[in-house]
């Protein structure tokens, strides 16, 4: 499995698409996306100014050949990025996450 962060805003806008795409992928043309190891590290970093995420669980095995790992800002950690509009029908499980009473986020892997 491997996992993606979406605000609630590009989640809901999605709700009644058969696919899933941030606002973003307009421009950059993928989908960010984490290991399990990063994903809870990478939704504390980078969504700090949101109370509430929602956490995709994407099917990996259906999104192989549309996914490359790699680290566009030139550090070594790798990121799988899926490179198409992410069908829902490879989303697992899609669960709404708030912060904590100490204003971090704690992920249910």
């Amino acid at each position: 499995m491997i996992y993606h962060i979406a605000n609630e805003t590009d989640w809901e806008n999605c709700l009644k698409l058969d696919v899933y795409a941030p606002k973003r992928f307009a421009v950059e043309k993928f989908i960010h996306c984490c290991t399990h190891e990063q994903v809870e590290r990478v939704c504390n970093a980078r969504f700090a100014n949101q109370a509430k995420v929602w956490l995709l669980t994407i099917d990996r095995a259906k999104e192989n050949k549309h996914t490359i790992y790699e680290n566009l800002e030139g550090g070594k950690e790798l990121f799988p990025h899926i490179y198409r509009e992410l069908p829902k029908t490879s989303i697992v499980k899609a669960v709404l996450v708030e912060k904590n009473e100490e204003d971090v986020f704690k992920l249910p892997l």
